[in-house]
């Protein structure tokens, strides 16, 4: 027996800004449930934001949520180069095509079945980090620009931190990477660790 108990239903309406101020148009707005809520009911839905920044989720479900607001032109560049560096994996890797700078906006809001207005949310373009690889106690690999560097959530429960993770890059010949983007925890590992490593 299953036992129904009806909700009502909530609309989440707000504005989001770039880290310059400026509307963050043409976005993708994304409302996440908590992990724990997730395996209760599918996410609570999808919007773009407009001209303005303005957004509109409706028919929205009691819960916790995370309301993330990304630049769909720039998250789609961040997806086809990963996607163009794992297809490349075994191949050295030719110079990256210049990425678009995303721009990363997040929330938290708990639903309760009454409308929530005015949300306003400010982006980030987040941090860089750059560094190098070093090979302690045996011989460095060859072919390092076939090994893949990716900067993962720490809190696996995050899901709407690893439903923004494209946090990855492709080694240089120095043993050198660079890696943008990054917001929240995160842990640097590799994808394809080299043979004996």
């Amino acid at each position: 027996d299953l036992q129904m108990a009806p909700v009502r239903l909530a609309r989440i309406t707000g504005t989001a800004a770039s880290s310059d101020g400026k509307p963050m148009s043409g976005a993708m707005v994304m409302l996440l449930p908590t992990m724990k809520d997730a395996m209760n009911f599918m996410p609570g839905g999808t919007s773009h934001t407009d001209k303005d920044g303005n957004f509109t989720v409706s028919n929205v479900a009691p819960g916790e949520y995370t309301v993330q607001v990304q630049s769909l032109a720039a998250l789609m560049s961040a997806a086809t180069a990963a996607m163009a560096m794992l297809n490349d994996e075994n191949k050295a890797s030719a110079p990256p095509a210049q990425m678009l700078e995303r721009e990363y906006a997040t929330a938290t809001v708990t639903v309760a079945g009454d409308d929530i207005t005015g949300l306003t949310i400010t982006g980030t373009r987040g941090a860089r980090a750059s560094g190098r690889i070093v090979f302690e106690g045996g011989q460095k690999p060859e072919a390092l620009t076939s090994l893949r560097l990716m900067a993962a959530p720490t809190n696996t429960e995050d899901f709407a931190a690893a439903m923004a993770s494209f946090g990855m890059s492709a080694v240089k010949e120095p043993g050198t990477f660079e890696i943008g983007g990054l917001v929240g925890g995160r842990i640097f590992g590799f994808m394809n660790p080299p043979k004996g490593w």
